[in-house]
This record gives structure tokens, C-alpha cells and sequence, in this order.
């Protein structure tokens, strides 16, 4: 079958090498010109394989009301006339109870388990190296009692392989010896030693590469514009190039092109429940690289995540609800920077720091969705939030065995269509 995937980021080069491997002739369309220049640029590079949870869970609503306007704020909301958005964080405080956040933290972790076993498969085949790590992701709690209920939760998961390691404050520098000069004190840890850690943009570029070794061709500077449909079945795509339009025939599209797949989708009334979240990161080139962590670890106080990746240090977090803004506000930036000071304060770089922003395509539910729509040949492979790296190898498997006309080997509840 002649397919094309729009969107050459993360989601977009592993569905297309999934397709390629079952024989399909593919084509990737991306308006940058590279791989991964959008949302899977510089994200925060987590494989959360057993440790994916949903944003929304209890309490959640009651921290953002009370500190949406601070520029500090792990999550900030700018209000504004969109009713999209009204309707989403509807929807999004809707799911903050404790047994829909079980639900979906299953629904969720189902498909990170699947995906990470695909990654690891991916890698050893071909040989990827993406200044990934593999020792795992450590939590770090300020507070006695932070730490227990954190703990506690992370007890309460059926499957007993997926339990993190508890770590007292003591034990913590002594797995992550970067911590002994942190200048706050840590209740506890703890470390979820199978989850991984991963540059996307250069895993991005070398699935790109496998991807061209299997046949997959790519055409960059090239928008998508428009699906075309016949009938209520795919014919192909409009693109846009160089100042001039064209149409690519194909029998089927996979729409994996983050945020932009509401845009596309919408002409068939398909309004796909998702909306931008802007993230930020701040990447440092290390002066002393043996200074780096030995993990990546998040600070659940400030909700900031430290990513170490060869010889660089990547900081991230924060949420705003801001629609397509990909401004970066230094301001707000210079809040998930100024978290490192605790934690690593021997910490030394050379040049400026890299400042990014991008636009995570985030369902209310945290949940992606995949698969076929009402249009005949119109797949989806869109809305994976702050999992795209996380999700990207299981969601191009899922859909490519749908679209080969097999069963997925996972079960796919609460991860199709949803209005």
C-alpha cells in the first residue's frame, strides 16, 4: 500500500519505519528541514516505560487555581476567549479523581511498557546510539511525607517488577553521588532503574536514517496543507513547497503531526480533543562532563526534571496553556533554571545555555490517540502529550499492524478516537 505520514518527528519516524517493515511504500512529509525540529527537539528525553502517569490525578485542580497567574507556577493558564480550551481543562479536571486517574495510569503504562520492549528491540537491530542511558529515573522528595505517600502509591501497582527502589536521603548520594553538595535536603527517592533516558532529536535523526535504509523516502520544506478525500476515502495529500502546491497520491495518511494534526483532521469534522501545552528546556554544555549526573532525576517540589545527555545537562518543565505560542518567555524559562542552583550547585558551563519551547500535543486524559477514523484511509498516531518519546515505538507498531489488517498486541482501550 502507497501511504504517507505527515510529521517527521518522533511519533512520525517510527510509524513510518513500523509501515516500511510491512511492506508498505512510504513517504514522510515535514514542513522543517530536518527531523524532529519541532515538539521532539529538546524535551526533557525521558522513556517513562513503567512510570508513565497521567498529568491529571488528585489535587492537581486545586494547584493550578491557586497558582495559574505566578510566573513561577508549575502550570499557568493564560485566559483568554478559546473555548476549546474551557472545554479541555473541563474535561481534564474531570479526570482528576482517583479512580479515573487508575484507570488511565493503566490504560497509559499498558502501551510505555509494550513501546519501551520496542525500543530496546530497535536499538540492538540497529545499532542506535542517541546519548540514551539506561540506569533509570530517580524521584526526589523534599518531605518526610511526600516521599511515604509517593511511596506508598508507587506500592499499590499490580505488577511488583514495575516498584521503584525506596532510598533514604543517605542513600540517595550514595546512588547519585552529584546530589552530595545539593543544597536542599531530600526526605527520600525513589528509582525506577528499567526507565531510560534518551536525546529524541538524535534518536529521531537515526530512525530517520534506519528509516531510509528500509526504503522510506522523506521530503522536508514541504507543508501538508490538506488530506485528499473522494467519496470518504484518502487519495492523498495537498502539499505545499517552494512556493508552489502539489498532490501526492496515497491510499492511506497517518496524521502524526503533533498539534497540527487538529488543523488537518478538522475539514472531515473531526475535532480531536487536544490542546497545545507549551514546555520549556535549557540545555547546558558542560565544562567538566564527569561532573554530570549518573540519572536523570525530577525534583517533585519544583517539578523540574535534570536529564544528563553526553556531555550535556538538560533541564525542563513547566505547562502553559497558551495556544500556539512557541514564544519563548525568558522570564518563565529562567524558572526551570534557576532549580539547578539547588541541586547541582558546582554545576559549570561553556557558551550560552540553549533555550527551547515546544508545543506538547496534550489529550485531557494524557492518553494518545491512535488508529483508524470515520474517513476511509485516515489513520491516527497523534496527542501523546509529554510521552511522545515514551509512546512513539508502540503507537507506530499499534497503527501499522491496524493498517496491515492485524490485531494489535496490546489491548487498545481508551487509546482510540475520542470526541
Amino acid at each position: 500500500m502507497k501511504l504517507v505520514v505527515i510529521g517527521a518527528g518522533v511519533v512520525g519516524v517510527t510509524t513510518a519505519y513500523a509501515l516500511v517493515r510491512d511492506g508498505h511504500e512510504v513517504t514522510v512529509v515535514d514542513r522543517a528541514a530536518a527531523p524532529a525540529l519541532g515538539c521532539s527537539y529538546a524535551n526533557a528525553g525521558l522513556v517513562n516505560g513503567l512510570t508513565a502517569a497521567p498529568w491529571s490525578a488528585p489535587g492537581i485542580p486545586a494547584t493550578v487555581l491557586k497558582r495559574f497567574w505566578r510566573h513561577d507556577a508549575a502550570y499557568r493558564v493564560r485566559l483568554r476567549p478559546d473555548p476549546a480550551m474551557a472545554a479541555w481543562i473541563v474535561r481534564f479536571f474531570g479526570n482528576c479523581t482517583a479512580s479515573r486517574t487508575t484507570e488511565i495510569k493503566t490504560q497509559l503504562r499498558r502501551l510505555s511498557g509494550y513501546s519501551l520492549g520496542l525500543l530496546q528491540e530497535l536499538r540492538a537491530a540497529h545499532d542506535l546510539a542517541y546519548d540514551q542511558r539506561t540506569d533509570g529515573f530517580i524521584y526526589l522528595y523534599r518531605t518526610a511525607k511526600s516521599f511515604e505517600t509517593a511511596h506508598a502509591a508507587a506500592l499499590g501497582v499490580d505488577d511488583p517488577t514495575v516498584r521503584p527502589k525506596a532510598l533514604s536521603g543517605a542513600a540517595l548520594v550514595e546512588i547519585e553521588p552529584a546530589l552530595a553538595a545539593a543544597r536542599v535536603s531530600f526526605a527520600g527517592g525513589l528509582h525506577y532503574d528499567r526507565d531510560e533516558t534518551v536525546d529524541g532529536r538524535l534518536f529521531s535523526q537515526e530512525m530517520a536514517r534506519a528509516d531510509v535504509e528500509n526504503g522510506v523516502a522523506f521530503r522536508f520544506n514541504t507543508t501538508a496543507t490538506g488530506v485528499l478525500v473522494e467519496r470518504n476515502r484518502v487519495r492523498g495529500i495537498r502539499v505545499a513547497a517552494d512556493g508552489a502546491t502539489d498532490d501526492l497520491a496515497a491510499e492511506a495518511v497517518v496524521l502524526a503531526a503533533g498539534i497540527e494534526s487538529v488543523d488537518l483532521a478538522a475539514p472531515f469534522g473531526l475535532r480531536l480533543p487536544m490542546v497545545p501545552v507549551k514546555g520549556y528546556s535549557i540545555t547546558l554544555h558542560m565544562t567538566d562532563p564527569s561532573a554530570l549526573p549518573r540519572h536523570a532525576m525530577q525534583d517533585a517540589h519544583r517539578k523540574v526534571t535534570l536529564t544528563p545527555l553526553g556531555n550535556r545537562l538538560r533541564i525542563a518543565g513547566k505547562a502553559d496553556l497558551a495556544g500556539r505560542d512557541r514564544t519563548i518567555d525568558r522570564r518563565r524559562a529562567d524558572t526551570v533554571l534557576a532549580a539547578l542552583p539547588d541541586l547541582l550547585p558546582g554545576a559549570r558551563w561553556h557558551g550560552e545555555p540553549d533555550y527551547w519551547s515546544g508545543l506538547r500535543p496534550m489529550t485531557a486524559d494524557s492518553l494518545p490517540l491512535l488508529g483508524p477514523t470515520p474517513v476511509d484511509g485516515l489513520w491516527l498516531n497523534t496527542g501523546h502529550g509529554s510521552f511522545g518519546f515514551t509512546l512513539a515505538c508502540g503507537s507506530g507498531r499499534v497503527v501499522a499492524d491496524m493498517i496491515s489488517g492485524r490485531a494489535p498486541a496490546i489491548d487498545l482501550t481508551g487509546l482510540t478516537l475520542r470526541t
